[in-house]
């Protein structure tokens, strides 16, 4: 959840001066679609997802900051674990962190949740604390899942103090008692997850999120905001990520994701009963949401971004949130408190700003591997089991299917097979189907082609695809003669 701390008299002084500093922006229009773009969306939610049209808004990825699953979840959406390392939940991942490593291997884990921040609840360390705790569970999930993908970081926003943490925290992890070499640190780091709040950073009381543990005396880069309306400008959101896509290029970490795990625009709408909050109007938290949406879409730059994803600056983000009660803090897309409806100017933009990619899956065979089973009657022919997967690549209609057909020197061996969904944003689901009376010890060309039922296939160019394969004998066995 978001750290910030809000100051209900501050905020009702100010009003006043905010009426004439909030001004709109038209709102952009969607950006062209990449062949996975809906797979780079996530949401954050406050509330679970029970009773939500989760599957609706067309999102990759879900958040809700603890270590266990979410069975609510549409299928091939992936569920993002977050590790708490407060000092007094510390423990308590400790002692759970195995069994829950070995009950959902392959996961993203993200070691912990704005350990720069006292606000909120969060996890609020000193950055060197940050870094001990991150390296003993980010050495033992290496241990129990090779297969796992850990994050570090997780400031709540890229400016330069937290930068500064981060600094700290990176030169512990060099540490000889710890990883001992900049090498061992990166090894131990899969993905870099930061927040990107635009939030005041003056000591407490103050609004925002107050200045980070071990720099008390040491925050004359912090930020302050006085303009409300700086906290939705899609110009600081752009000039922040390009600088941490800067600082991670000079840690040697530029081909490393960088994922926003959180972010949005946090004044609310509407106030609680009672209270004056500032508030920040539904359609100009709409318009900052859609700019970022097309930033973050076309990104790139050929010195810090992501070498082998396009030199792309940010990989995955995650908006900020499904549910949230609108007078608590903006950019609801389901109201909790109407029903769990849809929100008819945030929740619809976004919703519609998903429907360019999210009912069209990129369907595609991506191998083949070929088992002798045993010889066929007479022993100079063998039967063999094809084992064959689908991909997709993007965000499809959940409900969707596919056809398969498969051939062998233009005769075909087996199909249609219905198939069953293949998951959106990467997903894969193999089919198995018998070759039978094959001369062995040959090469040959299998031929699958694969098309989706009910919907359009995002890039029919990749349905079909050759794979060149040999066939071996199967394995005999002989039984010892036994004799009395």
């Amino acid at each position: 959840m978001p750290a910030f701390h809000k100051n209900p008299i501050m905020p009702l002084l100010a009003l006043s001066m905010l009426l004439s500093l909030v001004i709109g922006q038209p709102a952009p229009e969607p950006a062209q679609a990449t062949s996975n773009a809906a797979c780079r969306f996530g949401i954050t939610s406050v509330h679970g997802t029970d009773g939500y049209d989760i599957a609706s808004i067309g999102v990759g990825s879900y958040l809700d900051w603890v270590p266990t699953s979410n069975s609510n979840l549409p299928a091939g959406m992936e569920y993002v674990r977050t590790l708490r390392v407060r000092n007094d939940l510390y423990a308590n991942t400790l002692a759970n962190l195995n069994s829950w490593v070995s009950s959902h291997t392959g996961s993203v884990w993200l070691v912990g949740n704005e350990p720069d921040t006292t606000y909120g609840g969060q996890d609020a360390l000193i950055p060197e604390v940050y870094a001990e705790r991150f390296y003993a569970l980010a050495s033992q999930i290496r241990s129990l899942d090779p297969t796992a993908k850990i994050g570090f970081g997780t400031i709540v926003q890229p400016t330069p103090i937290r930068m500064r943490y981060l600094d700290r925290a990176w030169a512990r992890l060099d540490d000889a008692d710890l990883a001992g070499t900049q090498a061992a640190a990166s090894a131990l780091i899969d993905i870099w997850s930061i927040h990107s709040f635009i939030l005041n950073e003056e000591p407490y009381p103050e609004w925002g999120t107050g200045i980070p543990p071990g720099f008390e005396s040491d925050y004359l880069d912090a930020i302050v905001i006085t303009n409300f309306a700086e906290t939705y400008s899609i110009a600081k959101f752009q000039q922040r990520i390009t600088a941490f896509r800067t600082w991670m290029a000079g840690k040697g970490e530029r081909d490393k994701p960088l994922w926003i795990t959180e972010y949005g625009s946090l004044f609310p709408p509407i106030d609680p009963p009672g209270i004056n909050y500032e508030n920040v109007s539904d359609q100009d938290t709409t318009n900052y949401m859609l700019a970022t949406f097309n930033y973050l879409l076309g990104a790139a730059d050929p010195t810090t971004g992501m070498t082998s994803d396009g030199n792309r600056l940010v990989q995955r983000w995650f908006w900020y949130s499904l549910n949230d009660h609108r007078y608590t803090f903006g950019g609801s897309l389901f109201d909790p408190d109407n029903g769990k409806s849809l929100t008819p100017v945030v929740g619809a933009a976004f919703k519609a700003y998903q429907n360019f990619t999210y009912a069209q899956p990129d369907l595609f065979p991506t191998s083949v591997f070929t088992y002798p089973v045993n010889f066929a009657a007479g022993g100079t022919l063998v039967n063999y089991r094809l084992n064959i997967t689908i991909g997709n690549e993007i965000s499809a209609d959940t409900g969707s299917t596919a056809t398969v057909n498969i051939y062998v020197g233009g005769t075909q061996i087996a199909g249609p097979i219905s198939n069953p969904n293949v998951q959106r944003c990467g997903g894969r689901t193999m089919i198995s189907v018998a070759w039978q009376n094959v001369t062995p010890l040959q090469d040959y060309t299998i031929h699958v082609e694969v098309t989706p039922i009910g919907v359009l296939d995002s890039n029919p160019g990749n349905n079909q695809a050759d794979f060149e394969v040999y066939t071996e004998l199967p394995e005999l066995f002989f039984l010892p003669l036994v004799t009395k």
